[in-house]
């Protein structure tokens, strides 16, 4: 099943074989490791020492995208204009670089890329962050090497999810189709844009995105631990009732 190669062809009678799995595209943030609830808290932070409440409901506009929500100019308007946006900027991006490096990969993510490895299914990473974060955090985590393409929409809000851009470029570096794939995400953002890709999602979220609406995604499962790919890519493909 998760080999790629030849497949049977149609023949009048015959039932043509269900597509190989070729390869499987990942979300970085907050699917491989749970940096959207770490970066979340740093904010969360923030807005208190102000006197503010910054909720997840509002903050959840931002996971997975560029541009959902500006927690900066949100909280300056909160205090009439009188912050110093640069200063707050530059104080609270060192917070989080302090706090994401003590993040470590997602529990059972390091088993299932392997399971890919050994099966020889290519995997990718489709992000809407910056291509440096992930180089940077590829590397401390363990995995800098093996990606078959590394697609980011560094900064650009329009290329960046729910737009499907990101992962229609991925499948034409890979130059495989979206049948022979399936997308992993923790977000609503993410999940969108990998089906309006027409590539069938699972998504395995974690404690910020745990109680947004997920409903759109395939398949909904709450950990890497004990997942097996040829289960996945099985459970994915079966036809969604209702």
């Amino acid at each position: 099943v998760l080999r790629g190669g030849a497949r049977t062809p149609a023949v009048s009678g015959v039932v043509t074989a269900e597509p190989s799995l070729r390869a499987v595209l990942f979300d970085f943030d907050g699917t491989l490791w749970d940096s959207e609830t770490a970066v979340f808290g740093v904010f969360r932070e923030l807005f208190a020492e102000y006197g503010d409440e910054l909720t997840l409901r509002t903050w959840s506009a931002a996971i997975g995208t560029v541009g959902g929500f500006a927690p900066y100019r949100a909280l300056n308007r909160l205090h009439d204009g009188r912050l110093d946006i640069e200063v707050t900027r530059a104080s609270t991006e060192e917070r989080i670089s302090e706090a994401a490096r003590k993040v470590p990969l997602r529990p059972g993510v390091a088993g299932f890329l392997r399971q890919l490895d050994g099966a020889g299914v290519r995997r990718a990473l489709v992000s809407s962050d910056r291509s440096e974060w992930l180089v940077t955090h590829l590397e401390r985590l363990g995995w800098p090497d093996g990606w078959s393409a590394i697609v980011s929409a560094d900064g650009d809000p329009t290329r960046a999810k729910p737009n499907p851009h990101l992962y229609l470029a991925a499948l034409e570096l890979l130059d495989v189709p979206a049948s022979e794939t399936f997308a992993v995400e923790d977000s609503p953002n993410g999940i969108r844009a990998a089906k309006a890709a027409g590539i069938p999602c699972v998504c395995v979220p974690n404690e910020a995105t745990e109680g947004l609406d997920l409903s759109e995604a395939d398949l909904v499962v709450p950990t890497f631990e004990g997942l097996a790919v040829d289960d996945v890519w099985r459970r994915v493909r079966r036809p969604r009732s209702g």
